[in-house]
């Protein structure tokens, strides 16, 4: 990335572009080009260890907004601005949240408690979901477009085990979703991801029948779990029940399939089957999420291997040599291991982010929030070629997840101002 312009150097071909426009009259309708952004910081800002991320100098911040046109307006009409550069959400190359239109819709009063995660329901598109990792809850937002979203907090009750410090969720398309917890059960790492139903007459609420089973046993609300992955950082859903999961205890990536859920409080996980890829091949950041996208077009599974301070691509098509039967934890469930399978390639060159965490893909880019610049990237998922970057002014280590609504709004948390932001193109 050697190539690419800095600061300084914009900063110096603007000043270079103004002298000149004061001692050289433009043609009548000429328009002034767009000067392109600045790469993320290329610079490994040291190892990443335990749970502190290094900050680093921030990416960006203040940069000017190109794309101002020069001359006057054509005979019969104004001149057509020219296109602009980058992406509207993240400031038309601006880099800067002057660029964009920024709102906090969601604070600390809202019952917002180190958010790390959050997602749109595609059963319901106004819906957005935010998942709170010091207290184990859940906060819905209403009308997420709005000008004035509501919001609602949930505490399954069964929480303790089901959405023990949380780290992601995923959607499928009716309403179903998964989350993975960043927890080993207190040391005998029964523990994994969690399937869930966002039917408020199901979510967070015991179910009696299930109660009246267990001989007065509550577990909540929770439809399924599977329990042979301690520590889960990430979770991306593929089809059904299937999901792909960052496995942080084995430094590994799994595809989970929870097979016919037990229904609401019930605890039959008999049929589950996790099958595990890549073995300590990824890495992962106590307390910091490692956020997965499955791109359902190249069957690619997109990682923030946040340990490693990379994107990562495994190829879910590919297929191993054999599968090897390992030990479960919970009996009933079956454990395979792919044996000289597919590995986690690098997507982007050494030291493009610092430190990965949430990742979504939109319109064909995949946008990467980095927590130890605080920055967003959108980049080409094929190439990792930069489109374009925002620095968003949250301080090292509080930007975690990001997502986007059918409207094309972005959002973003900020898990140490216990904010949700809103990422909205100017005109």
């Amino acid at each position: 990335m050697s190539d690419l312009l800095t600061p300084r150097d914009i900063s110096a071909l603007l000043l270079i572009s103004a002298l000149c426009l004061s001692c050289t009259e433009p043609t009548q309708g000429e328009g002034s080009s767009t000067v392109g952004g600045e790469a993320p910081d290329s610079e490994v800002a040291g190892s990443i260890a335990g749970a502190e991320l290094n900050g680093g100098e921030q990416i960006g911040g203040g940069g000017s907004s190109a794309g101002a046109t020069s001359g006057g307006a054509q005979p019969g009409g104004e001149v057509p601005a020219p296109p602009r550069e980058g992406v509207g959400v993240l400031g038309y190359a601006s880099h800067s949240v002057e660029g964009v239109n920024m709102e906090v819709i969601g604070v600390e009063g809202d019952g917002l408690n180190r958010p790390v995660a959050l997602q749109i329901n595609p059963a319901r598109p106004d819906e957005l979901w935010v998942l709170n990792k010091a207290d184990d809850s859940v906060v819905v937002f209403f009308e997420v477009q709005g000008e004035a979203p509501r919001s609602n907090q949930f505490f399954d009750p069964y929480a303790v085990h089901f959405l023990s410090s949380p780290t992601s969720i995923s959607f499928d398309p009716y309403g179903q979703f998964a989350t993975c917890q960043d927890s080993n059960n207190g040391g005998d790492y029964f523990m994994g991801p969690t399937l869930w139903s966002s039917d408020f007459d199901i979510f967070a609420r015991s179910n009696p029948d299930a109660v009246s089973f267990l001989g007065g046993t509550d577990l909540g609300s929770h439809l399924d779990m599977l329990h042979e992955s301690p520590h889960c950082m990430g979770v991306a859903w593929e089809t059904e029940n299937q999901y792909w999961v960052f496995e942080g205890e084995t430094s590994s990536i799994a595809r989970v399939d929870f097979g016919e859920d037990h229904g609401p409080g019930f605890d039959d996980h008999s049929d589950g089957v996790i099958v595990r890829y890549a073995e300590g091949q990824v890495s992962r950041v106590a307390g910091f999420p490692s956020h997965l996208v499955f791109d359902h077009e190249s069957h690619r599974l997109l990682i923030a291997d946040t340990g490693n301070q990379r994107i990562g691509v495994l190829d879910t098509l590919q297929e191993g040599s054999a599968m090897i039967r390992l030990p479960v934890v919970e009996p009933g469930t079956t454990l395979l291991l792919v044996d000289e399978g597919p590995s986690v390639e690098s997507l982007c060159p050494e030291g493009t982010f610092r430190g990965p965490t949430g990742l979504t893909l939109h319109d064909g880019l995949l946008y990467v929030a980095d927590t130890a610049s605080g920055t967003i990237s959108a980049v080409h998922p094929e190439t990792c070629e930069l489109v374009d970057w925002l620095d968003t002014g949250i301080p090292s280590p509080g930007l975690m997840g990001i997502a986007f609504d059918q409207e094309g709004h972005l959002f973003a948390v900020d898990g140490v101002g216990n904010r949700v932001l809103r990422f909205t193109a100017l005109p």
